[in-house]
């Protein structure tokens, strides 16, 4: 290797290292937080001709300076017009994303299942899904 390509490819380190600090220095300044998001998958449930389905739902954390922790307890979900058969614990899949798997069984045609989370940030996240049952294709 040449003393010129030695040299260029510290001069790139040196840039990756201040972006990094700089980086690391943005993450001081404070900002607006957004909310945390919750979603599900998959996005649209059908149940099957018993009435009952299996989704997975996911909370993304959302703050840069959030203390990532989801106490079982400020995880609220209301079922209506089903019944949770099974339901996971909120497992991290991710630094900054959790999942719960859910197992509903309908009680007519339509149910639905609204999460939501009072973060501690922003206020209320939350998010709802609606699981109809499921016709001949």
């Amino acid at each position: 290797m040449s003393d010129t390509d030695t040299i260029a490819r510290r001069a790139a380190l040196g840039r990756i290292v201040g972006a990094g600090v700089a980086g690391a220095a943005g993450l001081l300044i404070p900002c607006p937080a957004q909310a945390c998001e919750l979603t599900f998958k998959p996005g649209q449930v059908r149940a099957d001709a018993t009435g009952r389905a299996t989704f997975e739902a996911f909370i993304f954390i959302e703050h840069r300076r959030c203390v990532i922790s989801l106490p079982p307890e400020c995880v609220h979900v209301a079922p209506v017009g089903l019944r949770i058969l099974r339901q996971t614990g909120w497992t991290r899949a991710k630094h900054d994303m959790y999942r719960c798997e859910f197992e509903v069984q309908l009680d007519g045609a339509q149910g639905s299942l609204r999460i939501w989370r009072d973060c501690a940030k922003k206020g209320i996240s939350e998010g709802a899904i609606t699981i109809s049952r499921g016709g001949r294709p």
